[in-house]
């Protein structure tokens, strides 16, 4: 029988049930907390009462409510188009990690044997998933410089996952070392990654030409900056380039390296058509750009 990929999404087969990036932090008179990105403009305004009751506890609880101007309580007051673009990619990377874990399920199904890289392939793609979210949890807190060295692991684990899919040699996997992997997405996928990499790396190792990015100026006064919402902001588009990069390794072992029937190849090239035209989506979203997704311009 021939699956359809739509038909499985909407019936549920592809379940997010991972809710751990959907809390967007707030602070309020000094009370910090947290809410879902998709919370209702009710629950918006009950948890700000409940902190302002909290603040002034002589005051009625239902007078502070009454007093409250819902206009401040808007997803556009509370909720910014990087949230938006983060979210999204939660949500995808959480279904992706699940469509590859279905791939891996049907060679088995279909008696194919997997060798050691396949396997390490399927570890390290499901895997990534909670890199990905780890570093959404890091966009949101601020955390500019740590997020940049997970950005670097994650693209250092797609090339990885590019070697080992290919190499039948248990004894080259054994004796590889992670540093050596980084032409492979470059060989395999786009010889432009390279200059992601060399971005990412100059980031993560804190070269002495990128130490003006953790120096603020206020009144005069230098100020060593340990978190900044802003410039998390600034690798949102890291990250969105990274999960394309992730959906181009996953094409390349359904188009490129397993053996596959029409049927399952076309299945899964649904999914992975579906994620290509979000990453482009998301990129207009995030830079107004008509175009398609491209490499970053900073690297």
């Amino acid at each position: 029988m021939t699956r359809d990929f739509g038909i499985d999404l909407k019936m549920g087969k592809y379940k997010n049930e991972d809710v751990v990036t959907d809390v967007i932090g707030y602070v309020l008179e000094g009370v910090p907390y947290g809410l879902p990105i998709n919370a209702s403009i009710e629950l918006r305004k009950y948890i700000t009462a409940a902190v302002l009751k909290h603040k002034n506890p002589e005051e009625n609880f239902e007078e502070i409510i009454s007093k409250l101007n819902l206009d401040d309580l808007t997803d556009e007051k509370n909720v910014t188009v990087h949230d938006i673009v983060t979210h999204s990619i939660s949500r995808s990377v959480e279904i992706a990690s699940q469509v590859i874990n279905d791939l891996q399920k049907k060679l088995k199904d279909n008696i194919q044997n997997i060798n050691l890289g396949e396997s390490l392939f399927f570890i390290a793609m499901i895997r990534l998933k909670e890199s990905f979210k780890s570093c959404i949890i890091l966009i949101r807190n601020g955390f500019f410089v740590e997020v940049i060295t997970v950005l670097r692991l994650i693209y250092e684990q797609l090339c990885w996952a590019i070697f080992v899919i290919d190499e039948k040699s248990e004894e080259m996997i054994k004796k590889n070392k992670t540093s050596a992997n980084t032409k492979y997405l470059k060989e395999k996928i786009n010889e432009e990654y390279g200059k992601l990499y060399g971005f990412l790396s100059e980031e993560a190792h804190l070269a002495p030409d990128t130490i003006f990015k953790y120096l603020s100026n206020k009144d005069d006064e230098i100020y060593i900056l340990g978190r900044s919402a802003i410039k998390c902001k600034e690798e949102v588009i890291s990250l969105l380039q990274l999960y394309k990069i992730y959906i181009e390794v996953f094409s390349y072992s359904v188009n490129k390296h397993f053996n596959l029937s029409t049927d399952d190849k076309s299945y899964y090239n649904d999914f992975i058509n579906i994620q290509f035209v979000l990453c482009t989506e998301l990129v207009q979203n995030l830079t107004g750009d008509k175009s398609t997704i491209k490499l970053i311009e900073k690297v």
